[in-house]
């Protein structure tokens, strides 16, 4: 279309995005997402990637779970999570393992709507994944998230964890990880509001 002179509409580009991706070739609708960019009256990316996403998980494309592990919690945040549920709960089903990113995102995103079970249930089946998560890395994703997850949230999400039927040594030691995280953290807000006490 280009080579002709003829540049698209931003609505062009997004729909030929997602028939694309419908088709399962993700690598080329990319490529219309940066023509889109070039575009005035762009739809926000989020809308974009949410519908090229939406079409992938609706043909029954597998989603390269590493590649587009971003874009998943982009859509999500931006009020898509029942995409982030149905590609992990798809995911698991196929017996494959998702990418570190997706499953703290489902654990913040679950502590947050108050659903403690499912983010206990969350972590305990990142027990059984290739990959760990430490303690440090905890702590710096609930600080991160610090707004949408108060301390009575995290409280709440490590009494699920520790009412959580224990199936494997893998799964003890998440939930020893998970408890000193949440420890560090409670004596870093603790410490923040003593400062702030202080100095008034």
């Amino acid at each position: 279309m280009e080579r002709r002179g003829v540049v698209g509409t931003s609505g062009v580009y997004y729909e030929l995005a997602c028939c694309l991706c419908k088709n399962g070739r993700w690598q080329v609708a990319l490529l219309q997402v940066e023509k889109m960019k070039n575009v005035a009256n762009t739809k926000p990316l989020e809308v974009t990637f949410t519908g090229m996403i939406r079409e992938m998980a609706l043909s029954g494309n597998q989603i390269d779970k590493s590649r587009h592990a971003s874009i998943l919690v982009e859509a999500s945040r931006a009020g898509k999570g029942y995409l982030l549920e149905h590609a992990f709960d798809t995911t698991l089903e196929a017996g494959e393992i998702w990418h570190q990113l997706l499953f703290i995102e489902m654990v913040i995103q679950a502590t947050a709507r108050h659903d403690y079970k499912r983010a206990a249930t969350v972590v305990n089946t990142m027990a059984y994944a290739p990959f760990q998560v430490s303690e440090r890395h905890w702590t710096d994703v609930f600080e991160k998230n610090e707004d949408g997850i108060s301390q009575d949230g995290l409280e709440k999400l490590l009494d699920a964890l520790q009412d959580c039927d224990v199936s494997s040594e893998a799964t003890l030691k998440l939930k020893k990880i998970f408890a000193q995280s949440l420890s560090v953290l409670h004596i870093k807000r603790l410490f923040k509001f003593c400062i702030s006490v202080i100095l008034g």
